[in-house]
């Protein structure tokens, strides 16, 4: 059996750089899947603009792709603000994720990610290809009554979501516990996360089971920060793509190793070249949406770099019998944290 393997984009619709990196690798037949941010511009305006943007660009390719809703509660406005979200909010902008508490009403953040769904999937020439969510710094996943909005919410419009069981496990544990315990937020709230994140490792979810279509996990191996400070030295561009290509080979082997059905591969991408390094403080392309951090775009430069020369590897890869492209939704799996 064949292991199908979904190659995701996160975070398209509000950089242009970060967009035209995604529209180039669809035009390539590498990617397969694109994690579209809904609340960019009054009411999802813009974010609706750049996701016709992605279809027209493309379609000529004949490459096919499925749309992710990325939700956020993280990054950007509200699409639909209510007095119920004002404890996730800074006035008008969502907190950042290292400030997130668990404090949000649950119908307000339930009505406020619908209306996000809505954005893409009640568009007629977006919504054909949305088939699934997934959320922006897996915020959603942080305390179990936000993770239960989230399925609920995929459970009602029949749409599979990202699995939070991703590798390698010390990034995880990076980013859900590290990240968080240092932010201004409740020692409960810390440790909510802190636990809510060590029983999903064991494939557990606190105080009831979820179940929810996924893939069997999520490898996130490509993506990551280059050093410290995120900054990337010139001459050392071609020694850090080499890396990312030799990453994306060893992704592919312990995909078909694992003897799994599906998973998806995870990027986070920007277009540029050894040109383009540095120049990621440019104010005018994020100041107007907090939680797209610039200091990694040197990283997604590299990550976009390392896909462009491996994408007739990739191409040829599936034309093998090990691998083979997925789809979420026609292959995903049935997944079910147990009660803990």
């Amino acid at each position: 059996m064949s292991t199908k393997i979904i190659l995701t984009a996160d975070d398209y619709g509000v950089v242009p750089d970060l967009n035209d990196g995604i529209i180039h690798l669809v035009n390539l037949g590498v990617l397969n899947s694109v994690e579209i941010l809904p609340n960019y511009g009054a009411g999802g305006s813009d974010s609706l603009r750049n996701a016709h943007r992605l279809i027209e660009e493309t379609k000529d390719s004949g490459n096919e792709f499925e749309v992710g809703v990325h939700l956020t509660v993280t990054s950007g406005k509200p699409v639909n603000a209510t007095p119920g979200l004002a404890n996730i909010m800074n006035e008008h902008e969502f907190k950042s994720f290292r400030d997130l508490p668990s404090t949000a009403d649950l119908d307000a953040l339930y009505n406020e990610l619908e209306a996000q769904v809505k954005v893409l999937l009640n568009d007629p020439i977006v919504g054909p290809k949305v088939t699934h969510l997934t959320n922006h710094h897996d915020a959603l996943w942080f305390y179990p009554n936000y993770a239960e909005v989230l399925t609920r919410l995929a459970d009602d419009y029949n749409l599979a979501i990202r699995n939070p069981n991703s590798v390698p496990k010390g990034k995880g544990w990076i980013y859900y516990v590290l990240q968080n315990l240092v932010r201004d937020i409740t020692k409960s709230d810390k440790d909510e996360i802190s636990n809510s994140y060590k029983a999903r490792k064991n494939g557990k979810f606190i105080g009831r089971s979820v179940s929810f279509r996924s893939t069997d996990y999520m490898n996130s191996k490509h993506y990551g920060t280059l050093d410290t400070f995120g900054h990337t030295p010139v001459d050392q561009l071609d020694t850090e793509v080499f890396k990312k290509k030799g990453k994306l080979k060893r992704m592919f082997k312990k995909a078909h190793k694992d003897d799994v059905s599906v998973v998806e591969f995870m990027f986070h991408l920007r277009k540029g070249d050894a040109g383009s390094l540095h120049d990621w403080a440019r104010k005018d392309e994020v100041d107007y949406y907090n939680g797209v951090d610039p200091a990694y775009f040197d990283g997604r430069v590299v990550e976009y770099l390392s896909l462009v020369e491996f994408s007739d590897e990739i191409k040829d890869l599936f034309h093998t019998v090990d691998y083979d492209r997925g789809s979420w939704k026609n292959h995903s799996v049935n997944i079910t944290l147990e009660k803990k």
